[in-house]
């Protein structure tokens, strides 16, 4: 895959379809989904949940859809969109990777005064930048810890899950861990996967990534 390639829009969709919900995102769903259609980057298997998702989010009443946001992203620190607390928890070395991440943003043109670094739909906008190449390089980079927020909202039964998991599956290693897919042999339960997330060193260094996790991720439909 050439680093030529144009950006892909799909990425920064899928982090709108993860913020806050406004009357703003409401009203351009359509939109957004025409673009998911014309880039064509997701199977079905990931198009159906996500569709679903936009269809739930045109359907129900925008305060209702706000304060069920809050009630699962903001309330609920196992769940935070900010990936380095997944990573670095409140330890100093968080500090350091979202100040190393802020110097990437800068150097693309990307700023943003209303999130930290490490929120993933800023993420998603950083990603949607890129050339392809780079972007599945610093998916790959994100991936354990994307893996353990898809899991935790799979268990809650989470529409959003599906956003998740369209990133993963761009990641170009959907489930390496373990965590989404066990094989089929006596897969252990949730607690015990998320035990081993908490006890294992998830690493999530983007100023490598250009480095590391150079090919594409495989399946991919639509990509030329």
């Amino acid at each position: 895959m050439s680093r030529n390639e144009a950006p892909k829009l799909t990425f920064k969709v899928l982090g709108l379809l993860l913020g806050y919900p406004s009357r703003e995102l409401i009203d351009g769903l359509d939109e957004l989904d025409a673009v998911l259609d014309q880039e064509d980057l997701l199977d079905g298997e990931n198009r159906a949940p996500l569709a679903a998702l936009i269809r739930d989010l045109a359907s129900r009443p925008l305060l209702d859809l706000q304060e069920e946001y809050v009630a699962l992203f903001d309330m609920t620190g196992r769940l935070s969109l900010n990936l380095f607390e997944h990573v670095h928890g409140e330890s100093k070395a968080r500090g350091q990777a979202m100040a190393d991440l802020q110097e990437i943003y800068f150097e693309y043109g990307l700023t943003s005064d209303k999130e930290l670094p490490d929120y993933l739909p800023l993420l998603c906008e950083f990603l949607s930048i890129l050339p392809p190449a780079d972007a599945t390089a610093v998916l790959c980079e994100a991936g354990p810890a994307i893996e353990l927020l898809q899991a935790r909202l799979e268990k809650r039964g989470s529409a959003y899950a599906a956003v998740i998991a369209c990133l993963s599956r761009l990641s170009g290693s959907p489930s390496e861990s373990g965590v989404i897919d066990t094989g089929g042999v006596h897969p252990p339960s949730f607690d015990e996967l998320d035990r081993g997330w908490e006890e294992a060193l998830i690493e999530f260094g983007v100023a490598d990534a250009f480095d590391s996790c150079e090919s594409p991720a495989p399946g991919r439909t639509g990509t030329p």
